[in-house]
């Protein structure tokens, strides 16, 4: 049973709030993490700090005996993966669907040296330093950690990497590379893998010198068909963003600042739905006005990396934007 001042999560959609108030036995009145407050129905929430799964009882099957032992078949577990000797790992607050949970950003260091390493991120076309320092030999440090919605503040990176040690060493040379993240990998459930010394599932990123190859030449000639691609999936949404249509009713006398942020956490919702079930399109109609919810739409969207454009003129004129999202 929930009690009035319970964080909780949404079944069925992404997000926290807080219960405020029992409407009746089938509704509560909640808070949400933007300081919106709303009725919900009590059979779609489920506890935020109380997530466990409940074991099965064991039933034990009688023995019996045999005349000539049976080898039984080695049951493997989950495989684990080993990590490369310099990484960046993004893992998962979740052991479970990984790509719905919040995410750290650790540096693992699997080599025998210190390191003096920095890791820089590129916002509006300038670097800031993620975290900066030493790093002991066979260990791993946090960077930095992530709401998932904020994947896409990382989508550029630097990271630089001098060896050194405390005793006599062989001198390697230093390691500098640049790293273009989409934040479309983060919600894709077969992207995360177990890796040796991390608890929980995680997608990593191989931290080295980048590689020049040169190309061949010309290309040798086929001499079969080419085999034929397969079809992509045809998900496509739209979702209208006026008020009237979330709410289902004129709030004319809720606050400008409000209904912006009510906006915007529809947007957020109906993009990450989009991106968990593969969609390929989402349309979202802003509408005009001010063109600040437009912006707000706009650079998110950049931030995550993916590519959008103007809806069709002669339906939504200039209040539509349209996302695509298989890139």
């Amino acid at each position: 049973m929930f009690e009035i001042g319970e964080k909780v999560r949404f079944l069925d959609e992404v997000g926290q709030a807080i219960i405020i108030e029992f409407i009746d036995s089938k509704t509560a009145r909640v808070e949400d993490e933007w300081g919106l407050k709303y009725s919900y129905p009590i059979s779609k929430l489920v506890p935020a700090n109380r997530d466990h799964v409940v074991e099965k009882p064991k039933v034990i099957a009688p023995q019996v005996v045999q005349p000539k032992p049976v080898a039984k078949p080695i049951v493997k577990g989950p495989k684990v993966e080993q990590l490369p000797e310099l990484a960046l790992a993004f893992v998962s607050t979740k052991n479970e669907k990984p790509e719905t949970g919040d995410l750290d950003l650790v540096f693992v260091n699997n080599s025998n040296y210190h390191l003096l390493i920095n890791v820089a991120a590129k916002e509006n076309e300038e670097w800031f330093s993620l975290f900066h320092g030493e790093i002991l030999p066979n260990s791993d440090e946090l960077v930095q950690s992530l709401r998932r919605q904020d994947v896409g503040s990382v989508g550029n990176l630097n990271v630089d990497v001098v060896f050194f040690g405390t005793t006599g060493y062989e001198n390697r040379k230093p390691v500098s590379c640049a790293l273009k993240i989409k934040a479309t990998r983060f919600v894709k459930t077969g992207n995360y893998l177990l890796y040796e010394g991390i608890e929980n599932p995680a997608i990593s990123v191989v931290i080295e010198n980048e590689k020049v190859t040169v190309a061949p030449a010309s290309r040798p000639s086929r001499t079969f068909k080419e085999f034929q691609k397969p079809m992509l999936p045809t998900l496509e949404e739209e979702v209208d963003l006026h008020l009237e249509t979330i709410l289902g009713m004129d709030p004319s006398d809720m606050p400008d600042h409000e209904k912006f942020l009510t906006q915007m956490h529809h947007f957020e919702q109906r993009l990450n739905h989009a991106l968990t079930h593969k969609y390929i399109q989402i349309t979202f109609i802003h509408g005009v006005g001010t063109g600040r919810l437009k912006e707000a739409i706009r650079k998110e969207l950049t931030e995550y990396n993916l590519s959008f454009e103007d809806g069709a003129f002669h339906k939504y004129g200039v209040g539509a934007t349209v996302v695509n999202l298989i890139g």
